[in-house]
């Protein structure tokens, strides 16, 4: 127990001594998980427009606790989405993973109208109906 309190208190130090700050650490993008909508829109239909994804984007790190609802602006068919971010990543590093599980999304539930990836350090779903109460 005393070896591994001295090693704790070895890191500390050596981090702080060379300026390395452990919870300043580059967003974790790794996919861990995914899975897509079985159902596939078509060109022109609502769910081609990329406001959900793009929105969850711009609007993910400055909402309270990095979690943040969608929905499309669109009256004939809704698409809802949801993003989180690790509480520990900064601003700029949030951003980044929600970018990163964008473009999965993209990739791997291509004209899906539905799809969650998850990602080390950040979720991001989006589909046809509400998952909320609201």
């Amino acid at each position: 127990m005393v070896a591994l309190k001295v090693f704790v208190f070895a890191m500390v130090l050596l981090t702080s001594t060379l300026g390395i700050d452990p919870t300043n650490a580059k967003p974790d993008t790794i996919m861990t998980d995914w899975r897509c909508n079985g159902d596939l829109y078509k060109k022109g239909d609502p769910f081609a427009d990329p406001y959900v994804l793009d929105d969850m984007v711009k609007e993910t790190a400055n909402s309270p606790g990095y979690n943040y609802y969608t929905k499309s602006p669109f009256s004939s068919l809704v698409a809802y989405g949801q993003v989180t971010c690790n509480r520990k990543l900064l601003y700029s590093d949030c951003v980044t993973c929600i970018m990163s599980a964008r473009d999965h999304e993209r990739i791997f539930c291509y004209m899906s109208v539905g799809g969650q990836v998850i990602l080390r350090d950040c979720t991001m779903k989006y589909e046809q109906y509400s998952f909320t109460d609201n």
